[in-house]
């Protein structure tokens, strides 16, 4: 699209600079399609268009104003011809490669689009790794420089490990999360791992309890060490999910019990997270319990936990625990 055109319609000049959440990344638009924008009412390949460029989150463009696929949910004014500018449904998209890339762009959960993510399993990855390059050489949306590392980790992997490496260098921190599982994906396991734990390990304690289930992409016991050291009250279910897809082992889980809070609260919700999968994350792992003892031991040890500890959070976790070992055990 050359510079001077409106990022919507592609053939009218640039005549409007509206803001997004993102200061330098406006949207620029015409006139007419700029006020489409500010009321609401653009129609699903406009939308598409935008929300190619930007990330389908920002705003005016989220789903609380758009449905899956642009069509408008509260207009302001009436959608003119929306059935003249459909959006390119995923199998339309993949029919040329920067038109599924686009379509991989307006995906608010990408990580989870298998059939978006199968089809660009089947592109040239040379053509889509230069594409994602390109994206993000000039100004971007940070969305944008996400879904890209996303794209890396769950396509391209070790095809993508020199950018992935050189991006460690420009990352904004609303990508890090993305970046974190591109690094599992695509470095060496210790160069990834080493990267994700020194940044986490920069951050004040509440960034570093937001922001540790990056881990979980790394699937390795190492972070239930790094848990050891860094978890702190108020425990939240965060950092039991997170050990509960890191090699979890009942040795472990009876350290944490023997230690007391905050990890005995910590392997409490590791268990349970091991049977029940509440988190897209949880439910694409689909983490188990590793070397068990048998039951009757595991529950007996459970029980005098609870015995010790009369907290109505840890016996209604450990009723749960107990009564659904199927699901817990491989």
């Amino acid at each position: 699209m050359p510079l001077n055109q409106c990022e919507v319609c592609h053939h009218a000049p640039l005549e409007c600079r509206i803001d997004s959440d993102e200061p330098e990344q406006p949207y620029l638009l015409c006139e007419q399609c700029a006020h489409r924008l500010l009321t609401f009412s653009l129609r699903p390949l406009e939308w598409f268009r935008l929300a190619a460029r930007h990330g389908p989150s920002q705003f005016y463009l989220h789903d609380d104003f758009y449905f899956f696929h642009g069509v408008a949910q509260v207009p302001r004014e009436e959608v003119l011809f929306p059935e003249l500018f459909p959006a390119p449904t995923l199998e339309e998209a993949a029919e040329d490669l920067e038109t599924l890339i686009d379509y991989a762009m307006t995906q608010h959960h990408l990580a989870f689009e298998e059939k978006t993510l199968a089809l660009l399993r089947k592109q040239n990855t040379s053509a889509l790794l230069a594409s994602l390059r390109e994206r993000n050489a000039h100004p971007h949306a940070v969305e944008i420089e996400a879904q890209a590392y996303e794209i890396c980790a769950n396509v391209l992997e070790r095809e993508a490990e020199a950018w992935i490496r050189s991006r460690w260098d420009v990352f904004r921190p609303g990508a890090f999360f993305s970046l974190a599982a591109a690094s599992a994906a695509c470095l060496p396991f210790q160069e990834g791992f080493h990267r994700v734990i020194h940044e986490l390990n920069a951050m004040k304690q509440k960034e570093a309890r937001h922001f540790c289930s990056v881990l979980a992409h790394f699937r390795t016991e190492k972070t239930l060490d790094w848990l050891e050291m860094h978890v702190s009250t108020p425990v939240t279910d965060t950092w039991g999910r997170l050990a509960a897809v890191s090699q979890l082992s009942w040795a472990r889980v009876t350290k944490w019990l023997e230690q007391g809070r905050p990890l005995s609260l910590v392997a409490l919700d590791a268990l349970y997270a091991c049977g029940h999968y509440d988190t897209p994350l949880l439910r694409k792992l689909t983490p188990k319990l590793l070397e068990p003892d048998t039951r009757e031991r595991m529950t007996e040890r459970l029980e005098w936990y609870a015995a010790d500890d009369p907290a109505p959070r840890v016996q209604q976790k450990v009723a749960a625990i107990t009564s659904q070992w199927d699901a817990i055990l491989l």
